[in-house]
């Protein structure tokens, strides 16, 4: 098992994917911590991940239903929510 507090890459991806790895998002963090902070402890199975479709990127935000957008930043090429500030979804390009 592997946690971050951030996002996976695509390679990350297919490395987990090929040795049995799960990987747990920031996301799936986040709800781990609330369950603990809250009143009893929530299991919440792992969430099955796959690699992003980088030739035929989704055209809505999964979380927020708004637009997905390409953009630029200081790391490089990808996908962002066009509700941001408010729904702060990305994923990479690559």
């Amino acid at each position: 098992m592997v946690i971050t507090n951030s996002k996976f890459t695509t390679a990350a991806f297919r490395l987990a994917r090929a040795n049995g790895v799960i990987l747990w998002s920031r996301e799936h963090l986040i709800l781990q911590f609330a369950a603990v902070n809250g009143a009893a402890l929530i299991h919440t199975p792992p969430v099955v991940i796959s690699a992003p479709d980088t030739q035929n990127p989704t055209t809505e935000c999964p979380r927020c239903g708004k637009n997905i957008l390409a953009r630029s930043g200081r790391l490089g090429r990808f996908y962002g929510c066009s509700g941001y500030p408010a729904c702060r979804y990305t994923r990479d390009a690559t």
